[in-house]
């Protein structure tokens, strides 16, 4: 069976009809997919429904800019995402992810002539070659990433790094104030590439625990969830606080910007990192940005190029 899936419509065929002869997209049968499957997370925790409805202060300037480059990494890797994987590429994934979340990636920018590279960016027996997670439990500065491929197994690992969490406790003085106990609060990003879910906790145990409904984020076939970006992003560093350049006129934001990269995709990134200047339009001087699906030969009078990598490697984002 050959589908074709897009956002306004969905289309399938029998491959015996493709046998006879090409056909067209209208001789294809329209076809309601099957509701998103959602983890229940009844396994993990007594209380039979989520308990924790967080309200998540994300900007839509944030939102919006890892929304798209999640997505496009979503359709580059969607032949990964859709199979089964194993731990390592599961890691690989899943500094992915974050990286992007966080907007700890490297944008490399081609100006310069080059050759094109034959075939495409992601073929489909490629794999993921950054440098995978290590570590089991991420942290950053508001939240701890939990990474755990089966959300089932999530509360062990959750209760590993609250071990020696809850041994400093004990070593501090017994007496604390109620702000001190405000601040035993530990909130997880709980993190399954397909799924994602908010799991807070108190270290010393004189709280309740909380929890929210898992959301989808990435299986090659959905777009990610709003809720499951909000997430994402409370792994993200806070938002500049305000400062002087803040407070010049949105144009002069704007042209600060435009000149501290070659390509319009850094100087996007810069802004989210510092609240800056105005929301990406993934638009240049009046051109659609899109991403690319091979490397064609470039001309010094092409636009730039912005290649996404982690680390070393590319990730197969690249935008003109």
């Amino acid at each position: 069976m050959l589908q074709l899936r897009k956002k306004t419509q969905n289309r399938r065929i029998g491959l015996s009809k493709l046998r006879e002869g090409p056909v067209s997209v209208l001789q294809m049968d329209l076809f309601d997919p099957p509701p998103l499957q959602k983890f229940s997370l009844s396994r993990v925790f007594p209380t039979p429904t989520p308990t924790w409805k967080p309200k998540c202060d994300t900007t839509e300037r944030r939102l919006a800019f890892v929304g798209r480059v999640l997505e496009d990494f979503s359709h580059q890797w969607r032949h990964v995402l859709r199979s089964g994987y194993n731990d390592s590429t599961f890691r690989r994934l899943a500094r992915a992810i974050l990286s992007i979340a966080t907007l700890d990636f490297r944008v490399k920018e081609v100006a310069f002539s080059r050759a094109g590279v034959h075939g495409s960016l992601v073929w489909l027996n490629d794999l993921p070659e950054w440098e995978p997670f290590v570590d089991r439990v991420i942290h950053f500065d508001r939240v701890s990433v939990v990474l755990c491929q089966h959300l089932t197994l999530s509360m062990a690992a959750i209760r590993k790094d609250l071990g020696p969490r809850r041994l400093r406790l004990r070593q501090r003085d017994s007496s604390r104030s109620p702000s001190e106990t405000a601040c035993d609060r530990v909130t997880y990003v709980v993190l399954s590439v397909r799924e994602v879910f908010l799991y807070k906790t108190s270290v010393s145990g004189e709280l309740p625990s909380l929890y929210t409904e898992p959301e989808p984020l990435l299986n090659g076939t959905n777009l990610p969830s709003k809720r499951a970006l909000e997430y994402l992003l409370m792994a993200a560093p806070l938002e500049s606080v305000v400062s002087p350049i803040h407070k010049l006129p949105l144009e002069v934001q704007n042209m600060i910007l435009e000149n501290v990269s070659l390509g319009p995709l850094e100087s996007a990134r810069i802004g989210c990192l510092l609240a800056f200047g105005s929301a990406f339009q993934w638009k240049s001087n009046g051109r659609e940005i899109t991403r690319q699906e091979v490397l064609v030969n470039k001309h010094s009078a092409f636009p730039v190029e912005s290649e996404i990598w982690f680390g070393d490697r590319l990730s197969g984002l690249v935008y003109r």
